[in-house]
C-alpha cells in the first residue's frame, strides 16, 4: 500500500477528518507551556491561595447543630485517626499527566497531608490515556477505604471510563485537563464529574477566526481519533474534501504521521496544517523532522498570573519537592482541583466527638456544585450546573514552528522563541 493510500485508510479507520464550511463553525479539541522561572528565594509572606467557595447548604444535608444531621445512603464513617484517601487517575507516561501528578502532590503538600485532624494519602494508577485502561484502574481507587475524590482523568477519552465507574458509587471526580465539550454537555455529563481546565470550544473558536481573518481560509477540515466523542461532532468525512486549512487533533506520533505525508493526499496539497494542544510539546519536532517547520500549533490561552506570590510560592514548593520546574500548566489546574476537592469534603465532613468523620459524598457533591469565586492558581473558580469551573477569561493562542531542532524549544513571542505566537498577533 503507497503512502497516499496508508494515510487516506488512516483517516477513515482510526480517525474522521470532515469538512467545515463556514469559518465561525465551533471546532472542537489538551497544553504545554515554557518553564517558568523557579524564584531563588521567597517572595513577600503573602498565604498561598485558600478555597472560599461562597457557603450554600446542601440537598443532602442538613449541618444545624441543633438537629440531627441528615445524611444519604452514601456515607462514610472515618474512624479516629483513620486516613483519607484522594485518588488519581492520570497519563503517567504523558508530560500533562506527570504534571498534573506534582500540581496534586504540591496541593496536599500545602494542606499539611492532614484534613479535620485526619492524614491524607494519595494514591492512584496510570490511565495510559485509554477508556477501558481508566475503568479497570477506577475500579481499584474504588477497593481503597475512605476514599473521598478522585483527581483525573488526564485524557478526554480516558474520562468516561472511569466516571462510568466512579459515578455510580457517587465519587466526585475532577479534571485537571479533560477538554472535550461532550464531558460537561446537559445529555451526556456524568452526574459526579467536573473540570478545572476549559472546553475545547474556547480554542476552537480561536482556531476558527485566525483561518479566518490571518489566513483568508473559508474551508477547514479537522482530523480527529475516531474514538474521540467530539470527534463525533465533525462527520461527513473525505480524503478529498479539499480544505484550505486541516486542524489536527492528535497526539505528537500520529500528528507527525500527518505532518510528514498530509501533502501527498489529493486535496491537501496546498492545505495550512494546524496541530492542537494535545501535541504541544519538543516530541512533535522530534518525530516530524524538518517536515514540521511552517507548521502551527494552537493551544488553550490560560490566564493565571504566573508573576503573583502565591504562584511564586508554589514554584518555591514544586521545586523543592521535585527538584525543577514544571514542563506544562497542567500543574496549575490540578493544584485547583485538589483545592476544590480537600474544601468540599471539609466543608462537608461532620466531625463526632471521638474524633471520626462522617463523610456523606453526596454532600461533597453539592458543595462542589456551590462553588463561587473560588481563588485558584488559574483564577477565579465558579462551579457551574454542568460541571464546569475554570475561569471563563480565556481564549486561544497559535504559534507557528520555525525550526526542527528540539532543543530550541521555547514558545513565545519573542524573536527567539520557537513556536513563536502569531495569533492573536503579539
Amino acid at each position: 500500500m503507497d503512502t497516499k493510500t496508508t494515510l487516506c485508510a488512516v483517516l477513515f479507520t482510526g480517525s474522521l477528518i470532515s469538512a467545515c464550511a463556514s469559518p465561525a463553525k465551533e471546532i472542537p479539541t489538551q497544553p504545554a507551556t515554557s518553564p517558568t522561572t523557579v524564584p531563588t528565594r521567597a517572595p513577600s509572606n503573602t498565604p498561598r491561595p485558600t478555597s472560599t467557595p461562597t457557603a450554600t447548604p446542601t440537598p443532602t444535608i442538613t449541618l444545624t447543630p441543633s438537629i440531627t444531621p441528615t445524611l444519604s445512603e452514601n456515607f462514610l464513617t472515618i474512624g479516629a485517626g483513620e486516613t483519607i484517601r484522594i485518588g488519581y487517575l492520570l497519563a503517567e507516561s504523558m508530560e500533562l499527566g506527570i504534571d498534573s501528578q506534582r500540581g496534586i502532590e504540591v496541593a496536599l503538600d500545602d494542606a499539611g497531608r492532614d484534613l479535620l485532624g485526619h492524614p491524607m494519602e494519595l494514591i492512584g494508577y496510570d490511565t495510559e490515556c485509554n477508556s477501558l485502561a481508566a475503568g479497570r484502574q477506577a475500579r481499584r481507587l474504588l477497593i481503597e477505604p475512605n476514599l473521598l475524590g478522585v483527581i483525573g482523568t488526564s485524557c478526554s477519552r480516558a474520562a468516561l471510563g472511569a466516571a462510568a465507574v466512579l459515578a455510580p458509587a457517587g465519587v466526585a471526580m475532577i479534571s485537571p485537563s479533560n477538554s472535550d465539550p461532550d464531558l460537561t454537555a446537559v445529555d451526556s455529563r456524568p452526574v459526579t464529574y467536573f473540570r478545572t481546565y476549559p472546553s475545547d470550544l474556547v480554542q476552537a473558536r480561536t482556531v476558527a477566526e485566525f483561518a479566518y481573518s490571518y489566513l483568508g481560509a473559508t474551508r477547514m477540515a479537522t482530523l480527529s481519533y475516531f474514538s474521540e466523542r467530539y470527534s463525533q461532532h465533525l462527520k461527513e468525512a473525505a480524503c478529498q474534501a479539499s480544505p484550505e486549512v486541516l486542524f489536527a487533533i492528535l497526539s505528537s506520533p500520529e500528528a507527525a504521521l500527518v505532518i510528514q505525508e498530509f501533502r501527498d493526499i489529493p486535496g491537501l496539497e496546498e492545505a495550512t496544517l494546524v496541530v492542537q494542544e494535545l501535541s504541544f510539546e519538543p516530541r512533535l519536532i522530534e518525530l516530524a523532522g524538518e517536515t514540521a517547520v511552517g507548521v502551527y500549533l494552537s493551544r488553550t490561552a490560560w490566564e493565571f498570573d504566573n508573576s503573583s506570590d502565591a504562584y511564586q510560592t508554589f514554584l518555591l514548593g514544586y521545586s523543592d519537592r521535585f527538584g525543577g520546574q514544571p514542563t506544562t500548566a497542567f500543574h496549575a489546574y490540578a493544584y485547583d482541583a485538589t483545592a476544590l476537592l480537600l474544601e468540599a469534603i471539609r466543608r462537608a465532613a461532620i466531625s463526632q466527638p471521638d474524633g471520626s468523620l462522617l463523610v456523606d459524598r453526596e454532600a461533597i457533591l453539592a458543595q462542589l456544585y456551590a462553588v463561587e469565586g473560588f481563588a485558584g492558581l488559574t483564577g477565579s473558580l465558579t462551579c457551574a450546573p454542568n460541571g464546569d469551573c475554570a475561569s471563563d477569561a480565556l481564549g486561544g493562542l497559535i504559534y507557528r514552528i520555525d525550526s526542527a531542532d528540539p532543543s530550541t524549544w521555547n514558545p513565545g513571542a519573542g524573536l527567539s522563541a520557537n513556536p513563536i505566537q502569531v495569533w492573536p498577533q503579539p
